[in-house]
């Protein structure tokens, strides 16, 4: 083991009051909870990443550019940003979240899935994973002086990257409430297996957790032995992802190898009990969640005199939401503009051609020094307690997916600030979709209730049958599955022959 400074300790410490405050705030319930969400993968990638360099010293590249004092500085201002934003964040929730779970309702279904078609969700997700294994629905990074992306490739891997991590979680989440938690770790090995596919364990984690998210939500909890199964089964094909890339090489997961990526994980699986597998494993576990090199490198040049970059890159941020049909030269601007790392990069004079692990707050350190990040750690928990007390305020498909949306930009975390963008704007456009759908499964059985020649009208005195022909119970052409006992009687419309 290497040595832990006064100041690494004394962060972790700040953060780990953050979650006890937070968990007592939300009563437990991180999993329903996108703040919640959030804070966890700040304090990963701030906090228990620096156990692990203290408990396997020197295997991290990237500690070998930035300085321990740099390291201590940056790890003492993080943690209280973390502090600050658990505060407003869990003082809102203290108060004004409900303390209980969301039952089902009595069918077994819940409201945050009505109007979800599992069999159209699993057809779209289907396609986007097809053509995710294929090959063409992954888009290397453009890196700094390269030539950009084709109109072809680019339109293709955005769709990819914009739908199939939330439909893949949205597919697990309707088939848990539907058929129930039994179908959990059958579901997850399914999912995880065929993205883990992608060579990108981050998509299979996310899809994962999205759907226990998105299950719990609506009232179906799993129990803790099925939790356990879940992340040691995640677990694994993460792992099995790690040990193929030491056993064939990280180019057998390049975008363009397609289908031959199923060969590198067999390898990979066939290896894992290697030594050479096995340290592998830890190589590529180690740096994976440090978060802190990028905000340690930015919080020293502005030490060292460098100003913020302001509303740059914020605004930068913003023209990735617009579609490249519309902004019709967004392919032809530089890197720097169209990609938030590389301009911090050349700003504040790092080298471009590494790979960093910026995360959320090291960024936004960038926008307007600490100051600025204090302000926007408030704003972030004001927020995303504000999404939570929407989301849980009344249950429908569109808050199921707005709080989808935002547990995908928490667990993205390392991606930065840009994910709120790329992220919610396919929510949105997926929330606009199933309105429309239900809109025009509404107005479809309404011309077939009022069609020439119906042979009923509304009439006072008499209540609406259920089925047209059985009154089972079953949804028919004039009324919902589950009749009307929940409206006041005055104000029930009613039904002659």
């Amino acid at each position: 083991m290497g040595d832990m400074t006064t100041s690494v300790l004394a962060g972790i410490i700040l953060q780990g009051v953050a979650v006890w405050f937070t968990h007592r705030a939300i009563n437990g319930q991180w999993l329903t909870r996108v703040g919640g969400l959030l804070l966890l993968m700040a304090v990963l990638f701030h906090g228990v990443t620096e156990i692990v360099q203290w408990i396997w010293p020197g295997r991290n590249g990237y500690r070998q550019i930035v300085g321990q004092d740099a390291i201590d500085s940056w790890t003492l201002t993080v943690s209280v940003a973390i502090l600050l934003y658990a505060l407003v964040y869990g003082g809102i929730c203290l108060h004004r979240l409900p303390k209980g779970q969301r039952a089902r309702e009595a069918d077994g279904t819940s409201s945050y899935i009505e109007g979800l078609r599992l069999r159209w969700l699993l057809l779209l997700a289907v396609l986007l994973g097809g053509v995710t294994v294929s090959g063409f629905g992954l888009a290397a990074p453009t890196l700094y002086g390269q030539a950009p992306s084709s109109e072809g490739d680019y339109l293709v891997s955005g769709l990819v990257s914009q739908f199939l991590v939330t439909v893949a979680g949205l597919v697990g989440a309707v088939a848990l409430v539907r058929y129930g938690r039994r179908w959990a770790l059958p579901l997850l090995l399914i999912q995880g297996g065929c993205l883990i596919v992608a060579g990108s364990r981050s998509t299979m984690l996310v899809s994962a957790v999205l759907s226990l998210y998105g299950a719990a939500l609506a009232g179906v909890r799993l129990p803790r032995r099925q939790l356990v199964g879940a992340a040691l089964l995640v677990a694994f094909l993460a792992i099995s992802l790690s040990a193929a890339r030491g056993a064939v090489g990280r180019d057998a997961f390049l975008p363009d190898r397609g289908a031959a990526r199923v060969e590198g994980l067999v390898d990979g699986v066939l290896a894992l009990s290697s030594r050479q597998s096995q340290e592998a494993i830890l190589e590529d576990s180690v740096y994976r969640f440090d978060g802190n090199t990028f905000g340690a490198l930015v919080h020293d040049r502005l030490q060292d005199g460098v100003q913020p970059v302001g509303l740059v890159t914020m605004w930068n941020n913003l023209l990735l939401g617009v579609p490249s049909f519309i902004d019709k030269g967004k392919l032809e601007r530089s890197v720097e503009a169209r990609n938030e790392e590389t301009y911090l990069n050349l700003h504040f004079r790092l080298d471009p051609s590494i790979d960093y692990l910026p995360g959320m707050l090291g960024p936004m350190l960038g926008y307007f020094g600490v100051p600025g990040l204090m302000v926007l750690v408030i704003l972030l928990g004001l927020v995303f307690a504000g999404v939570d007390l929407l989301v849980t305020a009344t249950a429908s498909a569109a808050r199921l997916l707005l709080g989808m949306g935002f547990a995908q930009c928490a667990l993205f975390y390392e991606t930065g600030p840009p994910t709120f963008v790329t992220t919610l704007r396919g929510v949105l456009t997926l929330i606009v979709l199933v309105w429309a759908a239900r809109l025009a499964g509404r107005l479809l059985r309404g011309q077939d209730t009022w069609a020439p020649g119906a042979a009923r009208r509304p009439v006072a005195g008499q209540s609406p049958p259920t089925s047209r022909t059985t009154g089972d119970g079953q949804r028919g052409a004039f009324g919902p599955r589950r009749g009307t006992d929940m409206v006041p009687p005055a104000a029930r419309a009613t039904w002659a022959g």
